[in-house]
């Protein structure tokens, strides 16, 4: 996702060391990715945003612990919290910040076969 200052920032599920981690674009190329949360199925599927802040915004999904999960970079520090535990929950979720820097998380219920919608103040 680009930021409004026009920066670059990319999360992904690493399977050799396995966990999610964060990076984004410096003045020579990538920089070296961040550790978010470290473990197996855990960082699937992650959704990135940028607050006007500047603080990285993310959602995921935990399959260890069938969970949703949100966490923001504070200085090179990650805050990880839960945002829906369900054993039916489904991988996929999308983050959107808000003009207004709200958090807008849409995601799915597997049982259920439905998309389901988080919102929140960071």
């Amino acid at each position: 996702v680009q930021d409004g200052d026009g920066q670059l920032h990319a999360v992904y599920y690493d399977s050799a060391l396995p966990g999610l981690k964060y990076t984004r674009m410096g003045n020579f190329g990538w920089e070296e990715p961040q550790i978010i949360v470290e473990g197996e199925s855990v960082g699937l599927y992650p959704s990135v945003g940028v607050d006007a802040a500047g603080n990285v915004q993310v959602a995921f999904f935990d399959a260890s612990a069938g969970t949703l999960k949100h966490a923001v970079g504070l200085d090179r520090h990650w805050k990880v919290s839960e945002v829906e535990a369900l054993d039916a929950m489904g991988p996929y979720c999308e983050l959107v910040v808000g003009p207004t820097g709200n958090l807008h998380i849409a995601y799915q219920k597997a049982a259920e076969r439905s998309i389901w919608y988080a919102f929140g103040v960071p």
